[in-house]
């Protein structure tokens, strides 16, 4: 029996899985795996080149980043056309000292490095968000803005029953380390909840940045980072009944996606997000979540009255307005990725 990672390895890849990057697969390989070629399928027409990086026919994709050598092939082949996918305001690691400073300077080196590579011979950037659109499309490149895309099904409001069986709430925030004054807001706002007594629990992924007087707190649970791949099976087991992104109005926060309101609903979790956020009237409209001011009283005063009534219903009427969102995503990125690649059902089952 052939595994999955030496599957993959047909065409010109002989990685693992564990190399493919979030943006990878939100913005190309949940709408396209289909026609991705691996055993048995030879004849499926998108070829895995790297981790990250892709080829169908003349045509070329690489994701963010990827291995050296593999991005110095695909350019010196003689590939037609070019598209590269980028999902951060790389520029903004220049001016906003809120974020690391270890990762201001992965940001700055991909930026100047293979990034600017990419950008200049791409024919096609393509971006995450209005924002990036509008940078990019200021710097002369033509560009296509696509939505991130969950093919993971919603899960449905069995678990918000755990809260009326005096089961505590259960709070997620999904931020890495990169979003550092956004995790020292949450972990502010955790504080008072705690104060007041809330039965509620706050699971955060990673430690570095966790204050030292909460390390060790019984109502903070702390998830070790790991990679996309094993992340996106965690998924599965996973279930909060509120999930939290606050984002401070930084330069790098301006541009971000609708990434997180989409992962909140996989979690089955309503989200609670910043008024100052690109997205908040999108959020609003749609009534998929609470908008909040940056203030942690009236984070805490929100979670508190949602933990007390109502919180199921809120959810399961968002929900299906998430399903709607994240659909109208999966629609255009596949009329995107199928227009320009030129896939038809018959290339997939070939």
């Amino acid at each position: 029996m052939i595994s999955w990672a030496a599957a993959l390895s047909i065409g010109n890849w002989s990685g693992t899985a564990a190399q493919i990057i979030p943006t990878t697969d939100l913005y190309f390989l949940n709408v396209c795996r289909p026609w991705l070629r691996r055993f048995p399928f030879h004849t499926r027409p998108i070829v895995q080149e790297g981790p990250n990086s892709f080829s169908c026919g003349k045509v070329a994709i690489v994701a963010r980043r990827d291995n050296e050598t593999v991005v110095q092939r695909l350019l010196q082949s003689h590939i037609g056309q070019l598209y590269y996918i980028i999902d951060d305001d790389l520029w903004a690691a220049e001016e906003d000292h809120s974020l690391p400073q270890a990762y201001r300077q992965r940001l700055i080196a991909l930026r100047e490095g293979q990034h600017r590579v990419l950008c200049e011979r791409a024919d096609t950037i393509v971006v995450s968000s209005p924002i990036l659109a509008d940078i990019y499309q200021s710097k002369g490149y033509d560009v296509v803005s696509l939505p991130p895309y969950w093919p993971e099904p919603l899960p449905d409001s069995r678990h918000f029953s755990d809260l009326a069986k005096g089961e505590p709430l259960e709070i997620g925030y999904l931020g890495s380390a990169s979003h550092a004054e956004d995790r020292a807001f949450t972990f502010q706002v955790f504080e008072q909840l705690a104060r007041r007594g809330i039965n509620m629990r706050l699971t955060v992924i990673g430690s570095a940045d966790v204050p030292v007087h909460l390390a060790d707190h019984h109502q903070l649970r702390i998830l070790n980072p790991l990679n996309w791949h094993k992340h996106r099976k965690r998924l599965a087991k996973l279930r909060f009944h509120v999930a939290l992104y606050p984002t401070m109005p930084t330069a790098f926060n301006k541009a971000r996606s609708i990434n997180k309101i989409l992962e909140h609903a996989v979690y089955g979790s309503l989200g609670l997000y910043s008024r100052t956020w690109f997205y908040a009237d999108l959020i609003e409209k749609n009534d998929i979540g609470l908008v909040l001011n940056n203030n942690i009283a009236e984070w805490t005063d929100a979670i508190g009255k949602l933990a007390e009534n109502g919180l199921d219903r809120r959810y399961k009427k968002s929900r299906e307005a998430l399903e709607q969102l994240n659909a109208r995503s999966m629609r255009k990125q596949f009329d995107w990725w199928h227009g320009v690649l030129d896939l038809t059902p018959r290339s997939c089952t070939a």
